[in-house]
């Protein structure tokens, strides 16, 4: 998800794969970059638990601008997810 919106005014989203070889080199690699129509599959994604990531002053920003609000940082977290990175998690290099 990024801050950025495509020319409907949707939210641009892009998938990424983490470490991937390229010949000698490990890369991050960008699958796809698209719109998404539908703000409720951010939601949908946060409440099934594959929320991976958050910057909560970005989240709170968009969520005031779209109308729809994401879960609190206390709510986020599900059984199915060991821990939600954030900026100082990745910053401070905390992460197990």
């Amino acid at each position: 998800m990024t801050e950025t919106k495509d020319a409907d005014g949707d939210t641009v989203v892009v998938a990424i794969h983490f470490s991937k070889q390229k010949g000698k080199n490990v890369v991050n690699d960008i699958a796809s970059v698209y719109g998404k129509d539908k703000n409720e599959f951010f939601l949908r994604e946060t409440r099934e638990g594959r929320l991976r990531y958050i910057d909560n002053k970005k989240s709170r920003e968009w969520s005031q601008s779209s109308g729809l609000y994401l879960p609190t940082e206390s709510n986020y977290s599900t059984a199915s997810v060991k821990k939600v990175l954030s900026l100082e998690d990745v910053v401070n290099s905390t992460v197990a």
